[in-house]
């Protein structure tokens, strides 16, 4: 063959293989690209689904409050009610006003006042009247007198000032005495609206309240009840859709808002709570937006990059070509020593990291002028390595070494080079540096810790109405004990004995409170240290937490345990704190949602087994799936919905794995559903 047709043939080979390496450099690139807005898709709903859930949970617990202190509002009107149904209002005029006084500085009412049917008119203030108001009139009146209930009022025009105000009313009458009457109190909102500006502050959107004709009740704006713009399509789509508790959207202007409302319980009030999805996923999308820029640049570059290569490797042999790519080598540092520690071959990544010359023995330490205490502690690794390979144990060795001041982790390899008479020659060292790696577990660590806070906090909202539930009656009863102590001051007989007796019973209540509030702050204290403890204490402290929950649901919840054998153990009490309670709610959730809630129970028993404490947790629920035993104890997943969060198992397992030493098991998935836990007595 001529040698023009061989030259050309060769250009053309060349040529081609350009063109199939720029074929695949594009698509890498695709499919880079491709990657990137998966991924981006992947965190896009997962961050729609955890923002979703989080405001769903922030509107029941907000919604859970308002109900609570409308309801405390409303005791209070009954209860005072109950106080004036046999005093006539002319008669009892002082004691009347002595009443509903009380009752305004018990409620926080802005004014307390009462409407007879026969014009008369008593004010919890010192208030002038305006002349010619009859309460018969008023729109409070003729609610109260309609409802025959302790109900709120939508907002009306006040006729002591020039403004909208909310009542709580009750009706009443005494046939003896024959009359009929309404008691009214103003309500106070400042301490509600305080509340819901401290939400908006924080909040990717805004949180509102109306009543059910769509008045709004408190603004996104504080004090101002002008409706605000972004308000409008929010309430018309509540009132649309008045019945409906699941996610809503609308949009306005170029915004795209996110919209979860409940109506409350013991009024015509909705709770609202809007997000901005533009804004929620900003950041997402710069992000995006930035990888797939990077991206682009990076194959430009790699495209410039392989074009310049082979304009210089063309000039070399195919063996020096070879030798350049594992001298330059950008992911790997390679160097080669023989028997006697002398360097033949060091590329520049491992001069990087170790400053040594190529041809010199690198176990002379007399010219060694490190620049940093890094280079200086990774020589003498590999120095002190080299001798335990090629001297005492010919077999590969893999060192890893944590540099923490300048946040690196590196992997080195020794690989002894072995002729076939089992002399050694010498030894390859290679070091890999695995920080993004070791940053990434390390962060993984962290979230670890951080999808346990969350989990303390998902049940945190629960635990404050326990506490509301469990100081209720305590609290009352030492009001109650006061005022006996304080009308029996008045008679003098017995009154030391009485006294005594009364406020050794107070005394008793406020160390209940006490020890309730001690177990609460135990749960929430951070836990870094195993201590010394007793597994039936630790259990006690758990049923004190439980305990109203279950009372709320009226479930049983029942402790099981040898009451002389000691269950000492050196654990995380926290954490075992945190398996059971998370064990208990799921209990109570199942039991819950069976269709009758007759004899529930929830029963912990604490036993010995073989160096092993056992824990087990029954309920009587309606049990577990036996499609959902394989991903029970996996991360998000769950049967509840968009209820559950799908991480409180997982997290049990990981605790129970990972910090104590033990294991969970599931030993019943119904009738009844069965957890056993089981510890290390060691």
């Amino acid at each position: 063959m001529p040698l023009y047709l061989k030259t050309r043939r060769k250009a053309m080979i060349e040529k081609k293989k350009v063109y199939v390496i720029t074929a695949i450099i594009g698509v890498i690139l695709f499919f880079y690209l491709l990657l990137i807005y998966i991924n981006y898709d992947s965190n896009k709903r997962m961050m729609e689904k955890l923002t979703q859930t989080n405001q769903i949970s922030m509107v029941k617990f907000y919604k859970q409050r308002l109900d609570e202190w409308i309801s405390f509002k409303k005791k209070i009107i009954s209860s005072t009610v109950k106080s004036l149904k046999d005093l006539r209002p002319i008669k009892d005029y002082k004691e009347i006003r002595t009443i509903i006084q009380n009752a305004s500085t018990i409620g926080d009412f802005d004014s307390v006042y009462i409407g007879y049917d026969n014009d008369v008119f008593i004010l919890s203030t010192d208030e002038k009247i305006p002349n010619g108001y009859v309460a018969t009139q008023r729109d409070w009146y003729k609610v109260a007198m309609e409802s025959k209930d302790t109900v709120v009022t939508l907002p009306y025009q006040d006729a002591f000032a020039d403004k909208k105000v909310l009542s709580i009313v009750s009706s009443f009458e005494n046939h003896e005495i024959n009359f009929k009457a309404v008691l009214s109190a103003d309500l106070k909102l400042d301490t509600i609206q305080q509340e819901i500006l401290k939400i908006n502050k924080t909040l990717q959107g805004f949180a509102f309240l109306i009543d059910k004709l769509g008045n709004i009740i408190i603004s996104p704006y504080g004090s101002n009840l002008t409706i605000c713009k972004e308000c409008i399509p929010a309430i018309a789509t509540i009132l649309q859709k008045k019945h409906s508790s699941q996610l809503q959207s609308y949009k306005f202007g170029n915004q795209q808002y996110i919209l979860f409302y409940e109506p409350l319980e013991n009024s015509d009030w909705i709770f609202a709570m809007t997000l901005n999805e533009n804004q929620i996923f900003k950041e997402l999308n710069q992000k995006f937006l930035k990888n797939i820029f990077v991206a682009i640049i990076f194959a430009v570059f790699g495209i410039v990059g392989f074009y310049f290569f082979l304009f210089v490797t063309r000039k070399y042999s195919s063996y020096k070509r070879l030798l350049d790519c594992f001298a330059h080598s950008t992911s790997q540092a390679v160097a080669i020593i023989d028997l006697n520690y002398k360097a033949l071959f060091l590329n520049y990544l491992f001069q990087e990291f170790v400053p040594l010359d190529n041809g010199k023995k690198i176990n002379d330490t007399s010219d060694k002028n490190f620049k940093t205490e890094e280079q200086s502690i990774l020589y003498n690794k590999i120095l002190k390595s080299l001798k335990e390979v090629m001297e005492v144990s010919q077999s590969i060795k893999i060192d890893k070494l944590i540099l923490p001041s300048v946040s690196k982790c590196l992997v080195i390899q020794y690989t002894p080079l072995i002729v076939e008479s089992s002399r050694i020659e010498g030894c390859i060292v290679t070091i890999n540096d695995v920080s993004h790696e070791y940053i990434l577990e390390q962060q993984n660590k962290t979230n670890e810790q951080i999808m346990l806070q969350h989990s303390k906090i998902a049940a945190m909202g629960e635990m404050l109405v326990a506490i509301t539930h469990q100081w209720r009656q305590p609290i009352s009863a030492m009001l109650i004990l006061a005022g006996m102590i304080k009308m029996n001051l008045q008679d003098q007989e017995e009154k030391n004995v009485f006294v005594y007796k009364k406020t050794k019973e107070i005394i008793h209540i406020i160390q209940f409170l006490e020890q309730t509030m001690h177990s609460f702050k135990a749960f929430y204290q951070p836990q870094n240290k195993r201590e010394n403890i007793h597994l039936d204490h630790v259990l006690q402290e758990v049923m004190l937490i439980m305990k109203p929950i279950s009372q709320i649901n009226n479930i049983e919840l029942l402790l099981e345990y040898q009451k002389n054998v000691d269950y000492s153990l050196i654990s995380y009490p926290n954490y075992i704190k945190q398996i059971v309670i998370n064990l208990i709610s799921n209990a109570k959730d199942a039991i819950c949602e069976k269709s009758t809630q007759d004899n529930s129970y929830i029963k912990i028993l604490l036993e010995q087994d073989n160096g092993f404490y056992c824990i087990t947790v029954q309920d009587n629920g309606i049990g577990i799936s036996k499609n959902f035993i394989d991903k029970l104890f996996q991360e998000m997943q769950t049967t509840k919905g968009d209820k559950g969060t799908g991480n409180g198992l997982y997290l049990c397992r990981l605790l129970a794995e990972n910090k104590l030493n033990g294991t969970i098991v599931v030993v019943s998935t119904s009738n009844p559903t069965i957890f056993e836990i089981r510890i290390k007595k060691d």
